[in-house]
């Protein structure tokens, strides 16, 4: 297999975050490769029985037997011991990278991570693998067999860069040295006879020749001779871009308006004339309760209206006995009333919860009508995210149904409570549904932008440091050297940090920084990342959301 070839790779991802499964997932598919996602490690071992894949990304604390007891599974494995694994951990503690290597981990990335990173590390460890498989195969002619193993080679202490430098221009000189002495040896023997004077003048020549050599030589030479202990790094270029931070969630679809529908008397069912997912509008008689006994009452009180108005109209009785009457009629038209449900508003009519026939009070709820000219959108927002959201903010929404279509809507309300274990508060944006596109009880893909500017400077986090006096980032300078610069850092999402003073547009930002990293220190730029885009800042790899 090529190793520009992906589409063969067949890579299994371990995760119990189903929003980061499917961020990886995707990330991996638009590279070329064939990616699946599990969140149990019974499934994952099931999958890999059935086919082992090219390579396994897991999680350290998917359930139910966690990844290190995973991985020592599938390494005890004849079949499987050579599978490569990836772990992804928001634990990144010395110990648990050292268990990872034990167990036969081949890389550990911490979380939250950019995609870029990943890409990197997957395409690294395929690359490898397929080279070993080769070699397995036949790839490499074997080794001849021999009766006694080859010695060892002698270890020699390593030297210092300088120490390196002054050992080539020793060997170099010599060989520029040997060849002149060589010639002056020869000449001084086949003119033995010469006077004294012209042999002397001719080795002053000589020797003065061979020393200005050699002083121009060590003066344009070895400087470059000698390794000036550069340290590779890699960099991002600073570039101004739209920008976008979101807070990504999965809520459910609710009616812009959900009215339910009871009587407000008991009886009988008599009609009910819709049915689920049925366009009612306002007024419009939805069900009908047996009026038998109700008629009967309004066509006595009817009657003993007309009787007293004209016997008031002859003086016959009082001006009370005529209202009394009134009044009669018109609580017997009430009651008429009550028996019959009309829609009080346009919407569809769902949820239907009775039949015809049955006895019902007004406790029974009959139906519902949603309103779906605009919907709600309902999302739990975890505690310590809560100071993110505001009324107001956009939000960004889209369904399995549409995948490709964005809906787009508003916070309105944010409730001050936090319930469940998980302690979430509950966060509804309304979202305009002229097409009625979006019912009710559909799960939704939620984006909450909490932060947007059209142009600003992003950085990734690893690149930012907090010192006493603020932030600083590491730049390469025009002389290769790491240069400190102190920034003003406005912004700060789960990946990226925007920055509005101290940094300039195309300067290369030093990321995942060396430890041995200080100001002043040479250094050599291994791979310059892409500028970070607005596309690249909303999409970034959740830790758990580049």
């Amino acid at each position: 297999m090529n190793e520009g070839d992906k589409s063969g790779r067949e890579i299994l991802v371990v995760d119990d975050d189903l929003d980061l499964c499917h961020v990886i997932v995707d990330t991996l598919t638009d590279q070329g490769y064939r990616a699946t996602f599990v969140e149990t490690t019974e499934d994952a071992l099931k999958k890999i029985s059935a086919k082992v894949p090219d390579l396994l990304l897991l999680d350290l604390e998917v359930p139910t037997m966690g990844g290190f007891v995973l991985c020592q599974k599938i390494h005890e494995n004849p079949a499987t011991q050579h599978l490569p694994i990836i772990f992804l951990s928001v634990r990144d503690s010395d110990l648990d990278r050292k268990t990872a290597t034990g167990l036969g981990a081949d890389f550990y990335i911490s979380k939250p991570f950019r995609r870029s990173v990943l890409l990197k590390e997957v395409e690294t460890l395929l690359n490898s693998s397929a080279q070993a498989k080769d070699d397995l195969i036949g790839a490499r002619p074997p080794a001849p067999l021999s009766p006694t193993p080859p010695p060892a080679p002698e270890e020699k202490p390593a030297e210092m860069p300088v120490a390196k430098g002054w050992k080539r221009y020793r060997d170099l000189a010599r060989a520029s040295l040997e060849p002149r002495l060589r010639a002056l040896w020869a000449w001084g023997m086949a003119n033995k006879k010469k006077s004294l004077p012209v042999a002397a003048a001719a080795l002053f020549l000589l020797g003065a020749g061979t020393i200005w050599t050699l002083r121009h030589f060590a003066k344009a030479i070895v400087p470059a001779l000698i390794d000036k202990g550069e340290v590779s790094v890699n960099v991002i270029e600073a570039a101004y871009a739209p920008f976008q931070d979101v807070l990504s969630n999965v809520g459910t679809i609710k009616g812009g308006a959900e009215i339910e529908l009871r009587f407000q008397t008991e009886g009988n069912i008599q009609a009910i004339n819709v049915h689920d997912g049925d366009a009612v509008r306002t007024g419009q008689v939805i069900a009908v309760l047996d009026q038998s006994q109700s008629r009967i009452k309004l066509e006595r009180a009817k009657q003993e209206y007309f009787r007293y108005e004209k016997l008031y109209a002859l003086g016959g009785v009082s001006k009370d006995k005529l209202d009394e009457a009134k009044i009669q009629l018109d609580y017997a038209e009430s009651e008429i009333n009550k028996t019959v449900i009309r829609a009080s508003q346009d919407g569809i009519f769902g949820g239907r919860d009775a039949t015809v026939g049955e006895f019902v009070t007004p406790q029974k709820r009959i139906g519902t009508v949603v309103s779906v000219r605009s919907v709600l959108v309902s999302v739990g927002v975890i505690e310590k995210e809560i100071d993110k959201i505001f009324p107001g903010q956009r939000v960004i929404v889209t369904v399995e149904t549409y995948p490709n279509v964005e809906f787009k809507g508003k916070v309105e309300t944010i409730s001050p409570i936090i319930e469940g274990g998980a302690k979430t508060v509950e966060v509804q944006a309304r979202i305009p549904n002229e097409g009625k596109l979006l019912l009710p009880g559909m799960y939704a893909r939620t984006k909450v932008v909490v932060f947007e500017s059209e142009s600003a400077l992003a950085v990734p986090n690893d690149s930012v440091e907090k010192t006493a006096e603020g932030y600083q980032v590491y730049v390469v300078s025009p002389e290769g050297k790491a240069e400190a610069r102190p920034v003003k850092v406005t912004y700060v999402s789960l990946v990226n940090s925007v920055v509005s003073e101290g940094l300039s547009a195309g300067e290369k930002v030093i990321i995942q920084k060396p430890q041995d990293l200080k100001a002043g220190t040479p250094v050599k730029v291994a791979d310059v990342e892409k500028p970070i885009s607005e596309e690249a800042a909303s999409n970034a790899v959740p830790g758990a959301n580049p």
